[in-house]
């Protein structure tokens, strides 16, 4: 997936309108020893056709999100899925 990026912006695969610096796709479990995706572009990921497992990550993670990852989520999902389920919980 991180080869989705270009000049330093990563893009989404099925909506380029959708980006984000490169420097940011690192999670906060991120250590120098392992990269850990920052969990909104994960959730960005599973949320075209969610799964179970999907939707119990969503309710694990939304409510520990960083506001500012919260509100990236809310931004994409709104660009690419104005009717998502998961923006009446953003």
């Amino acid at each position: 997936m991180i080869d989705d990026a270009d000049e330093g912006v990563w893009r989404y695969r099925r909506d380029v309108r959708v980006t984000r610096p490169v420097g940011d796709l690192d999670g906060p479990a991120s250590t120098d020893a392992m990269r850990v995706l920052a969990p909104e572009v994960q959730l960005l990921q599973k949320s075209k056709q969610p799964r179970p497992k999907d939707e119990a990550d969503f309710a694990a993670v939304v409510p520990v999100l960083e506001p500012e990852r919260r509100t990236w989520l809310a931004e994409a999902l709104r660009m690419v899925s104005p009717s998502h389920p998961w923006l009446a919980a953003l």
